[in-house]
């Protein structure tokens, strides 16, 4: 986790912080997976069509996309805890 969650969990109880962490790991895991099939699927679109310059920013676009709800999330979870 990074810095703002780690702080955020302060003062929080031993298994909200336990099981917030346990989800995290789990979340990076998916990500990682997720990340490879949107690459595979830009990637053969790619090849399949002779390129197409809009393809690198909108990989680039979904590939944040996944990180930039993950953190609206947390961020939500720590501002109840």
């Amino acid at each position: 986790m990074g810095r703002r969650a780690k702080s955020g969990l302060q003062g929080s109880d031993a298994p909200s912080k336990e099981k917030l962490r346990m989800s995290q790991r789990a979340w990076v895991k998916y990500k990682e997976l997720e990340i490879e099939s949107i690459s595979s699927i830009y990637r053969y679109s790619f090849q399949s069509k002779n390129g197409g310059t809009m393809l690198i920013p909108m990989h680039a676009m979904d590939e944040l996309e996944i990180t930039k709800s993950r953190t609206l999330e947390l961020a939500g979870y720590l501002s109840i805890l």
